[in-house]
């Protein structure tokens, strides 16, 4: 499993600072560095989307995320066991 940070306004140095005080390490891509024909949808910001191992955005949750709403979408991703 993967997670990327897509910063919007701010800079990558900033978005490595930000989650590194909040103890966590994040791969950073800015908004524009999407190879040409991605598409992802956009609502506001924050969003998260919560994407499969073959590429499909499988959810999405718009605003602020919290633990169990990141817990939630990343079990809806695990194989079925």
């Amino acid at each position: 499993m993967v997670l990327i940070g897509i910063l919007y306004q701010d800079s990558v140095a900033d978005g490595r600072d930000y989650t590194a005080h909040m103890g966590n390490t994040l791969a950073y891509r800015r908004g524009r560095g999407w190879p040409r024909g991605a598409f992802v949808p956009s609502f506001g910001i924050p969003e998260t989307f919560f994407v499969d191992s073959d590429g499909i955005i499988a959810g999405c949750h718009i605003g602020p995320l919290d633990e169990q709403t990141l817990i939630r979408g990343i079990d809806k991703l695990r194989p079925i066991r």
